[in-house]
């Protein structure tokens, strides 16, 4: 757990998260849709801003949003996923039939 073998000498900083306390009335991206970043010198990483209160798991939220971030860069977005399930099943279409047909 600490010494030598617990040291890095470089790891890239995939995602910054921000944790602030909920704020009654704004209005938070919950699917996570929309992409914030944040520039540390000359680099842009995305930014993702958790709502919390006390007795959450915070632990859980940081996991979750780091995990979700991973899936992005291995090129699957699960808000974009959901929103299309969810348009397709408004729309009366199952996921298998065609638009076309």
């Amino acid at each position: 757990m600490f010494g030598a073998g617990a040291y890095r000498e470089n790891k890239k900083v995939r995602l910054v998260v921000e944790l602030e306390h909920w704020k009654k009335g704004k209005a938070y991206d919950r699917l996570g849709i929309e992409t914030e970043t944040t520039k540390f010198f000359t680099t842009e990483i995305a930014k993702i801003t958790i709502p919390v209160l006390p007795g959450r798991n915070v632990a859980t939220l940081v996991e979750s949003a780091a995990m979700n971030q991973k899936l992005k860069y291995l090129g699957y977005n699960a808000a974009l996923e959901l929103t299309k399930a969810v348009a397709l099943k408004a729309s009366g279409m199952r996921k298998d039939e065609d638009e076309d047909d």
